[in-house]
Formats: structure tokens, C-alpha cells, sequence
């Protein structure tokens, strides 16, 4: 009788196990057939577009702010230049080009002149033409300095300046320039003292 009931069972079994199998199959491809399908449509969906100019932008290096500063420069954009290379300097604080670039972005947006404006422009300028210097010796960022000064009637120290570009690079063309910089600045202080001797001396000579 047990043998009997024992053989019903094991018969019993075999006849379900391939339904139990195939049912299992069928749910298991179901389930993973729904994960791979995307919750939205890929197509019509317009609204994301206007969300792209939102997206997070990907790091931007030294080399790429620094172009991007010479491009705002070139369309005369001086405080979104002031912007690029401070962040170019962020990158890189040794970079002797980006001070200098940054202290002219800074002078030339004060010599625009704006009403209303009571940025001291043109310290920051020197503040950043002198790290220029201190960095890697810029010529250029010295003459623009001595330009500076000049304009501020810092003539002595102007001089200094345009003195020292003829004594290490007297050829160049920031030489040249130095030169002619400095005969106008030494014209211009001294002029003015030989003018006033000389009618010293003819208000003496008349009396």
C-alpha cells in the first residue's frame, strides 16, 4: 500500500514540474521586461530641451579661462574678463600672464569711466601688474605699470619702471617703447621746472 501511494506521489510530481517551471519563466521574463522598459517615452520629449542650458557644466580648465578671458577682452567685455581670469587664476596663482591680463582687464575698465563707479580700478590694476612682476618678471605688465603711474603722476617711480626694461632688454619692442615712455615722462617733469627758471630770470634780468 505504501509503495502504491509513494509511486501516485512521485508520479504526481513529474506530471507539475514542467508546468511550475514554465510558469516561473514566464513570470521571470515579465519582471525584467518591465525594468528594461523606460518609464517615459524617448520621443516628444520637448520640455527637457528648455531645461538644457541648466545643466551642470563640466570643469573648466586654466588654459580654456584664460581664452575665454582674451575673447571678452577682444569684444571690449571688461568685467566678464575681470571674471575669467580671476577664475583662470584659481587654476593657476603662478601664472605671471594671467595676473598681468587680469590688471589690464582692470585698468581698462576704469578708464571706461562709468557714472557712478567708485571701484578703485586702477589699484587693483597695479596690484596685479606688480604680482605679474613678482611672479615671472613681465615686461609688459612693468611698462603698462610705469604707464600707470605715469598717468597717476607717479613719475619717479614710472620711471623706475621704464628704466629697468632698457637696462635688461633695451632692443625689444618693449624697449623701444620704454624709451619713448621715458623721454616724455622726464620732458614732462623737468619742462615745467626749466620754464619757471627761465622766467625767473627774466623778471630778475628786467628788474
Amino acid at each position: 500500500m505504501k509503495n502504491r501511494i509513494l509511486l501516485a506521489g512521485i508520479f504526481l510530481l513529474g506530471f507539475l514540474l514542467p508546468f511550475n517551471k514554465a510558469f516561473l519563466s514566464n513570470q521571470s521574463k515579465d519582471f525584467f521586461r518591465g525594468q528594461e522598459a523606460p518609464i517615459f517615452p524617448l520621443k516628444g520629449r520637448y520640455a527637457e530641451k528648455k531645461l538644457s542650458s541648466y545643466l551642470t557644466p563640466f570643469p573648466v580648465d586654466f588654459s580654456l579661462w584664460l581664452m575665454r578671458g582674451r575673447k571678452y577682452l577682444f569684444r571690449k567685455e571688461f568685467e566678464q574678463a575681470v571674471w575669467a581670469f580671476r577664475k583662470a587664476l584659481n587654476e593657476n596663482p603662478l601664472s605671471g600672464e594671467a595676473h598681468f591680463l587680469l590688471g589690464f582687464s582692470y585698468e581698462a575698465r576704469g578708464l571706461e569711466g562709468l557714472p557712478g563707479d567708485s571701484t578703485a580700478w586702477d589699484e587693483l590694476a597695479e596690484i596685479e601688474y606688480r604680482a605679474a612682476i613678482n611672479v615671472s618678471d613681465e615686461l609688459p605688465a612693468r611698462f603698462n605699470l610705469g604707464m600707470l603711474l605715469n598717468r597717476l603722476d607717479r613719475k619717479s617711480e614710472a620711471r623706475k619702471e621704464f628704466e629697468y626694461i632698457l637696462l635688461v632688454s633695451p632692443n625689444s619692442l618693449f624697449g623701444k617703447r620704454a624709451k619713448i615712455a621715458l623721454d616724455r615722462n622726464v620732458s614732462s617733469h623737468f619742462l615745467p621746472q626749466i620754464v619757471s627758471n627761465n622766467s625767473r630770470l627774466e623778471e630778475s634780468g628786467n628788474k
